[in-house]
């Protein structure tokens, strides 16, 4: 019953069906006669829609859905249901509180905030690493090997990791033991 739970999303899935999701995080497939569960395959994930209050959500241009949280930022996930990228405070939102989403015609993401706008150029193959995923002094070098990225800086040399409970989204910098100094190359 819809009446008590609230819609939060309600997106074009296929042809055939629709995604809801309700302000309680569950999601369900509709096909205009039957409603089918529909779960986010990380339970990390899954919890921490549920938690931070799902308040808005669409499909975007990618194929990917987006789904603004009252105390969460977004959370961006796959038709198959895996998490693509959670953009809250920790990772430069303003605050955490997204009213609601909107795409532009260039696949970029503009979020009505609770005090203000941001405007994320999601389709743009550039990232910001900085101080708040654990990159400590000024960058010297970059490389990437075996799929993951190391900074050598003045601090030391880092490498990008994923973060335990959502291991899909490479957001935190670990110090590498043994070269706490300088690191050029």
């Amino acid at each position: 019953n819809f009446s008590t739970k609230g819609i939060s999303m309600l997106a074009e899935y296929d042809q055939q069906r629709l995604l809801i999701s309700t302000i309680l995080g569950e999601f369900y497939l509709y096909d205009g006669k039957h409603l089918t569960p529909f779960d986010i395959l990380d339970i990390n994930v899954s919890n921490y829609i549920k938690k931070n209050i799902p308040r808005y959500g669409l499909r975007i241009s990618s194929g990917d859905f987006a789904l603004a949280t009252a105390k969460g930022g977004i959370v961006v996930f796959g038709p198959e249901g895996h998490i693509k990228d959670i953009i809250n405070k920790d990772t430069g939102l303003q605050n955490d509180n997204v009213m609601y989403i909107f795409e532009d015609a260039g696949g970029n993401l503009w979020l009505c905030l609770e005090e203000g706008i941001s405007k994320i150029e999601y389709t743009s193959p550039v990232s910001i690493y900085d101080h708040r995923c654990g990159l400590p002094g000024n960058v010297l070098s970059v490389v990437k090997h075996h799929g993951k990225i190391y900074a050598g800086t003045t601090k030391g040399l880092y490498v990008l990791e994923s973060v335990s409970s959502f291991p899909e989204i490479p957001q935190e910098f670990r110090a590498i033991p043994g070269i706490p100094y300088y690191c050029r190359s």
